[in-house]
């Protein structure tokens, strides 16, 4: 019984985890992507 209520809010916090790990992973790539940019720009 107890396991029916809490399975969801388990499911509900994995995806919020996960969601927040993609978040994170985007955000690092998009900043070393800019960084990159920059560093071009500073070469040519």
């Amino acid at each position: 019984m107890s396991s029916q209520i809490y399975k969801p809010l388990h499911d509900l916090k994995v995806k919020i985890n996960f969601s927040t790990f993609i978040g994170e992973v985007y955000r690092s790539r998009m900043q070393d992507i800019y960084y990159h940019q920059n560093q071009m720009r500073i070469i040519w």
